[in-house]
């Protein structure tokens, strides 16, 4: 998720570098405060917090008030100023290759018969007068629309060459079949049911990679005060003035916002035409550890086998 947040007195209008979708902005004065965002009017009253998300995807907010705000906004993705977006709207099919990769759309049926957007392998329908708005699917650069309606849409996502898509998990599973002898498929019929290895494999490698400090495992974001902490978060990189209660933030020093370096744990995958959030040289280790818990059965201790651990350098 990138973050920004700002504060002021009075009106303002700020450009953001990366496309948003989510805002949320508290009143500090005693009069009552007035948001724009692509051209929807939200009114925040005094000594009033509001937020909102999944709204259509924007760069320019402007505030109108009299007095003390804060403000922070957020969009889906971790890639900052490298967001590319595209937008098309049109009445029946229609197909779209990009130039770029995405992995999420926001998509409106503006007629009066259902819309089916297909990304790549995955099709999702959208009834009439409807809007649905999908974030961090598997990577895709072609769009296709069925449909007799009009219909719009707006579809985001990072710069191909500044992406390491990594590992799919189609990829490691016969590995993982070859090292349990399964490659018959008769211990485990369907590769759905290695899924749950390649998992305790990735909660492993997330515990052993922080616990070295390896470097693939930090991010780096604008904390701000009261703001949720980050999906992933395991610790900061170093001493930074915060305290964590609650599931949010708080800064200790009188600053509207800090930027923080720390470590994040990768997510599990659910199917097996998902990507795993490693750089491809750990394809490897995923592969040997998730055979190790597949022999098992159980959460097993492997965290001396020194053959395992080079394979993380």
């Amino acid at each position: 998720m990138q973050l920004a947040s700002f504060i002021g007195t009075g009106n303002i209008m700020k450009e953001i570098d990366f496309y948003s979708d989510t805002f949320l902005i508290t009143n500090d004065s005693a009069s009552t405060l007035t948001v724009i965002i692509s051209n929807n009017l939200y009114t925040v009253e005094p000594n009033f917090k509001y937020g909102l998300s999944g709204i259509h995807l924007f760069n320019s907010i402007t505030i109108v008030s009299s007095g003390d705000w804060r403000c922070e906004v957020q969009g889906p993705n971790n890639i900052g100023s490298n967001v590319q977006s595209y937008s098309l709207s049109g009445t029946g099919n229609a197909s779209k290759t990009l130039d770029f990769l995405a992995d999420t759309v926001h998509i409106a049926n503006t007629g009066m018969t259902d819309v089916t957007i297909t990304l790549e392998d995955k099709s999702f329908l959208i009834l009439p007068n409807e809007e649905f708005v999908k974030k961090e699917l598997n990577f895709f650069t072609s769009v296709s629309i069925t449909a007799i309606g009009s219909w719009s849409f707006v579809i985001q996502g990072p710069l191909s060459t500044e992406v390491e898509l990594g590992i799919l998990v189609s990829d490691l599973l016969p590995g993982v079949r070859q090292c349990i002898r399964d490659e018959g498929k008769e211990e485990y019929m369907e590769d759905a049911d290695l899924l749950i290895f390649i998992n305790d494999a990735i909660s492993y490698l997330n515990k052993v990679l922080i616990a070295a400090g390896n470097q693939v495992m930090i991010e780096e974001g604008l904390f701000t005060n009261n703001m949720y902490i980050p999906n992933g978060f395991e610790k900061t990189c170093g001493k930074y003035p915060l305290k964590f209660a609650n599931g949010k933030i708080q800064l200790l020093v009188d600053s509207s916002a800090v930027n923080v370096r720390y470590f994040c744990n990768r997510p599990h995958v659910t199917t097996v035409s998902d990507r795993i959030a490693f750089p491809a040289r750990f394809a490897p280790a995923v592969t040997q550890v998730a055979a190790m818990f597949a022999l098992n059965r159980i959460t097993a201790d492997i965290t001396q086998d020194q053959s395992l651990l080079a394979l993380l350098n």
